[in-house]
């Protein structure tokens, strides 16, 4: 369901976030990463997801091949993965036709318009 929608386009995102300087991730831990309505259907898949990855390993902080399926980089706490996730959900809108992303210091403030 959702959460493996979520992995798939966000994995990438908590693999740069890993392997960020350490000033860069306190950055991004810094946008907003909290949902308005915290038990809706998205910050519940956000969390289920966040456990699932931590307890995968994944990002333990080993590897450091890019073809390795381990982030590599700073190992990651369930509550860092967790808010990494809310913030890129929360603060990032993807833009159409180029399919490039705008990240939001606090919230998207734009409407949609499809």
């Amino acid at each position: 369901g959702l959460p493996v929608l979520l992995a798939q386009r966000w994995m990438p995102v908590l693999r740069a976030f890993a392997r960020a300087p350490e000033k860069t991730r306190e950055e991004v831990l810094r946008l907003q990463t909290e949902f308005a309505t915290p038990d809706c259907a998205m910050a519940k898949a956000v969390s289920d997801l966040a456990g699932r990855l931590h307890a995968t390993g994944l990002f333990a902080g080993a590897g450091a091949v890019e073809e390795e399926l381990a982030g590599g980089g700073a190992a990651l706490s369930m509550g860092d993965i967790a808010k990494v996730l809310s913030a890129m959900i929360i603060n990032a809108a993807d833009t159409l036709p180029d399919a490039s992303e705008a990240v939001f210091c606090m919230g998207a403030r734009i409407e949609h318009s499809c």
